[in-house]
């Protein structure tokens, strides 16, 4: 639950990171102006059971500057924490989406973070991720197969 906590109130007021934030633009990076905040929440979470964890994030696009900065908070965050991580983006295609969530499970991920480009292409996806014993977290679409 705390990791859920910590990973939703990234996701959700992350964004207040976006003073570090960038946006795709073609293959290049460009800053976008974003919000500042503080990291009182941050500071307060209890971030020691994210050790040794690995987590597996797919997003819809990364080509969205909103995404791009609260993506860029995301990374730094674990990074802090020596987290294992990878991001992808499936490029608003759920076919694509739904092989990485596969190839997260395949990799032993205990974490899979799904910002879904198509909820209902992912389902069996994530219901064979959780069958293995990876947690499944998913916003912005009701998921039936996730934690």
């Amino acid at each position: 639950m705390i990791l859920k906590s910590f990973l939703m109130g990234l996701l959700l007021s992350g964004y207040a990171f976006l003073n570090h934030a960038s946006a795709v633009d073609d293959d290049t990076f460009a800053p976008v102006k974003g919000f500042q905040s503080s990291v009182e929440f941050y500071e307060e979470a209890d971030l020691s059971i994210l050790d040794g964890k690995k987590i597996g994030i797919t997003i819809q696009t990364l080509r969205n500057a909103y995404w791009m900065g609260v993506m860029t908070a995301l990374k730094e965050q674990l990074a802090l924490h020596n987290v294992q991580f990878e991001l992808v983006d499936c490029d608003n295609n759920s076919a694509v989406q739904v092989g990485q969530v596969k190839k997260f499970v395949n990799d032993k991920y205990d974490l899979v973070l799904i910002h879904p480009s198509d909820a209902m292409a992912l389902e069996d996806a994530c219901e064979d991720a959780m069958r293995n014993g990876v947690k499944v977290m998913c916003w912005d679409d009701p998921m039936n197969h996730t934690d």
